[in-house]
């Protein structure tokens, strides 16, 4: 009976040949994925919740007033205002994503800014006020080739203060009360693919400074507050199966090299 030199039969020799390819290719993938670029980001919003005491009924996403003693709260693509009705000169609160000017590569696990987010905090009546707000974000990306993501939908939670009486532990200052913006969780993560690698873009939270992270943004009553939203991509990891190939080869060239010891 004829064998092959190397104690493995030419089957054996084809499989682990094709185990080889497999696991390169996914060693490929994961090379190919570190070079990616940030072309674009655009953001909506696109939801929003009423205090369960607010007065308004909503017709074509811009609330009317209902019978209540103040008037409308609004949205656009990209901002979101809500109190007293600019026609009537009252003042309003509001948030408002602004993109960042990119086409500047993204390094894979790497902090980098998405934009900015401001909170005008005003003194509003507790019927023109809401309670959360989503976002929703879409980011153009390149590689070898090129995807929209998207949309990714991200929900801030609006904590407004009372005017009298005491403050929240979590703020030092006096009559009148900041206000909150925060996550319900972070991070935040969407799945997306490009060139053919899967990875996660994780909305990390607000940064003052691009290098330390908060889940909250806490603005001063009559002020507005701007910090940067800042987020990262990772690489999903090479599927199971691939490394169960990889193993499979291992267990080929043991097996060989007991058929040599024989």
């Amino acid at each position: 009976m004829s064998s092959h030199p190397y104690g493995s039969s030419p089957t054996q020799c084809k499989i682990a040949a094709g185990l080889v390819s497999l696991v390169l290719f996914g060693a490929t993938q994961l090379s190919q994925a570190a070079s990616i670029t940030l072309q674009n980001t655009t953001g909506a919003w696109t939801a929003y919740t009423l205090a369960p005491e607010a007065l308004y009924t909503i017709v074509n996403n811009v609330y009317v007033n209902d019978g209540g003693a103040h008037a409308s709260s609004f949205v656009n693509m990209n901002g979101l205002s809500w109190g007293e009705s600019p026609i009537s000169g009252g003042p309003q609160s509001g948030l408002i994503f602004n993109q960042t000017s990119n086409g500047s590569s993204v390094e894979l696990g790497a902090m980098f800014e998405l934009g900015t987010l401001t909170h005008s905090n005003q003194l509003i009546y507790t019927d023109t006020s809401i309670t959360n707000a989503n976002l929703q974000l879409k980011l153009t990306l390149t590689g070898t080739g090129s995807v929209t993501t998207g949309p990714f939908d991200y929900n801030f939670s609006i904590f407004e203060s009372l005017n009298s009486g005491s403050c929240p532990t979590w703020q030092a200052s006096m009559i009148p009360c900041d206000d909150k913006i925060s996550f319900s969780s972070a991070p935040m993560s969407q799945q997306f693919s490009l060139d053919g690698q899967l990875y996660w873009f994780n909305l990390l939270g607000f940064s003052k400074d691009r290098a330390t992270i908060s889940s909250g943004m806490i603005t001063t009553e009559q002020m507005a507050t701007t910090q940067y939203l800042m987020a990262n991509i990772t690489a999903v990891p090479v599927p199971a199966a691939l490394w169960l190939l990889g193993s499979g080869l291992l267990g080929l060239a043991g097996f060989a090299r007991r058929k040599r010891a024989v």
